[in-house]
């Protein structure tokens, strides 16, 4: 029979046992508490940041498709792209592996032709006159009908290459009996590149071939399969030495790219 100071004593180490406890449990919570808020915060804000990404990429790829590429942009829209990329370049924090692949461009601020590896060793050589240069390709090319087509990049770190994959389209008709051409075709004018990652977003590229191919359809089926070591000249005209352009990537994810020249010339593209 147990004497009731004992009971009382028993009664108390309970009480105190469960109220200590009770204060592990709150203790425990405390810390807990924090980590779970600060992990929702984490995610809420997660989720807002890629729903703002997700609006800037559907407006630039609208603007991209009521423009042709840009080519047609009126001065307020070519604004507004411009601002599209800058705050695309802002966002930045992307993984460098998401620059391999083959991408499509769909608008640019330049022309877009200008995507290929050839042009940018051309613009380093011209140095201030190079837009004179773009332009006057341009005017000539139109003259005979000649559109660009389809724009394809293909990127890959591991074999450090980039490849250029051009339409050209061409159609020569006789302007005082019609408009339908006499003679037409198309062809792909690809030029390979070799590539350095420099600080995980800008690529080091320097120029090595073209190649002319345009299947059946070729412009000029003579000229299919004719290779120009492009590096080869340009190094004998430019005291020895090839080219090297940076090609800076301001934004990348599992969709879209953008990436920009030295003077300040971007272009999008969509992944393949």
């Amino acid at each position: 029979m147990l004497l009731p100071s004992t009971v009382t004593l028993s009664s108390r180490c309970k009480a105190q046992a469960q109220f200590q406890r009770q204060r592990r449990i709150v203790s425990r919570s405390r810390n807990v508490l924090p980590r779970i808020v600060a992990k929702a915060s984490e995610t809420l804000e997660a989720g807002v940041q890629d729903a703002a990404t997700s609006e800037l990429k559907d407006r630039l790829l609208k603007l991209a498709a009521v423009t042709c590429r840009g080519s047609e942009a009126t001065t307020a829209q070519r604004d507004e792209a411009a601002h599209l990329v800058s705050q695309l370049g802002e966002i930045g924090n992307f993984d460098s592996n998401d620059l391999s692949g083959s991408w499509q461009l769909v608008m640019s601020s330049t022309f877009p032709f200008r995507s290929s590896p050839f042009f940018w060793a051309i613009g380093e050589m011209m140095g201030g006159t190079a837009d004179f240069f773009y332009s006057a390709h341009e005017h000539q090319t139109s003259l005979f009908g000649v559109g660009i087509g389809e724009v394809i990049q293909t990127i890959d770190l591991d074999e450090e290459e980039l490849v250029s994959d051009v339409v050209v389209k061409a159609g020569l008709g006789i302007p005082l009996v019609g408009f339908a051409p006499i003679v037409s075709g198309r062809g792909r004018v690809i030029t390979s590149a070799s590539l350095r990652l420099e600080d995980g977003a800008s690529l080091t590229v320097t120029v090595k071939q073209t190649a002319l191919n345009g299947g059946p359809e070729a412009i000029l089926p003579a000229l299919n399969g004719t290779t120009v070591p492009v590096a080869t000249a340009m190094s004998a005209l430019n005291s020895g030495a090839v080219p090297e352009v940076t090609f800076k990537t301001d934004f990348v994810d599992d969709t879209l790219r953008v990436s920009s020249l030295p003077d300040g010339s971007w272009f999008a593209y969509i992944r393949q």
